[in-house]
């Protein structure tokens, strides 16, 4: 990101609004431990489809613009997008914290993952507790958990509940 931001500001462009970057690599180190936290390893290990093998010559090729190496160029890096995307999916759960994409989806009438936005949730039956309430935890179908926004104590209850000092 430091280096795109570099060159917007190279060319006159404002800062872009705020946004969320999600970056597999920074996930797959922080969150797991695999012998290697390359793309290609990781998918493997996942039995997510691989990368496209490429080779030296085929990059000297492509740097003196003939037409068919660029072809197979372009096809290595759609491959390479389409595999990001199957990893970020399968690892999507795990990331802390995810954008709450049930945000983008208007209804009213029944809950929405916040990881995913499906509908698909279930009861655990367990609660997450935090200093002054405790709420009904829910897992989605793409792994995710999450919890309801109402909590579990009543009102007269909550009056009771002292809240420690930090120091």
């Amino acid at each position: 990101m430091p280096r795109i931001n570099t060159r917007a500001l190279i060319h006159g462009y404002e800062p872009p609004l705020p946004y969320v970057s999600i970056d597999t690599l920074k996930v797959a180190k922080r969150q797991f431990n695999f012998t290697s936290n390359k793309l290609d390893f990781i998918n493997k290990k996942l039995g997510i489809n691989a990368k496209t093998e490429t080779n030296m010559e085929l990059w000297r090729d492509c740097f003196q613009g003939k037409e068919e190496p660029l072809k197979r160029m372009e096809s290595y890096n759609i491959n390479d997008v389409r595999i990001q995307e199957e990893l970020y999916l399968r690892i999507r759960p795990w990331i802390k914290p995810h954008p709450n994409v049930a945000l983008n989806i208007l209804d009213e009438t029944q809950e929405r993952c916040p990881t995913c936005g499906s509908k698909e949730l279930k009861e655990v039956g367990k609660t997450y507790k935090t200093t002054v309430n405790q709420y009904e935890l829910l897992r989605c179908e793409c792994g995710a958990t999450s919890r309801r926004r109402k909590g579990a104590n009543t009102i007269k209850q909550n009056r009771m509940i002292l809240s420690s000092v930090p120091r």
